[in-house]
């Protein structure tokens, strides 16, 4: 059994070239720089809230539209291999692969070895303006 969506967002997948065509002020993405690419690069999404905004039906009369989907399916198709990468550039750090450090390996400073900073007390020599 699925699980019920919790917020009635509609999602829609486009080609990423047609990103000029979105309104942001229509979408809750916030802009084109922080919307997600599919691993390739090639797609994207937006998604909204309630009726559905007039910047989606310019990306529908560009083709290559996907949707909408629910949250939940979205869910489902962020989690294919197309927009996840199943070999991400970094390795995962899971807790047991993280190595533990104790508290004596930690390094103090005692105040005896706290560099001190004094003044700089070399006098300041102007020129002398008699003849």
């Amino acid at each position: 059994m699925q699980a019920q969506d919790t917020t009635p967002r509609e999602y829609l997948i486009f080609p990423y070239v047609n990103l000029n065509y979105v309104d942001f002020n229509q979408v809750l993405e916030t802009s084109a720089e922080t919307v997600r690419r599919s691993v390739d690069g090639l797609k994207t999404f937006v998604k909204w809230e309630g009726q559905t905004p007039g910047c989606i039906g310019l990306l529908y009369m560009q083709g290559g539209t996907e949707g909408p989907y629910n949250h939940s399916e979205m869910l489902d198709i962020l989690a294919t291999p197309e927009w996840t990468d199943p070999n991400p550039p970094y390795p995962d750090i899971t807790p047991s692969s993280t190595p533990e450090i104790s508290p004596s390996a930690t390094p103090s400073i005692t105040p005896s070895e706290t560099p001190s900073i004094t003044p700089n007390t070399t006098p300041l020599i102007t020129p002398s303006l008699t003849p």
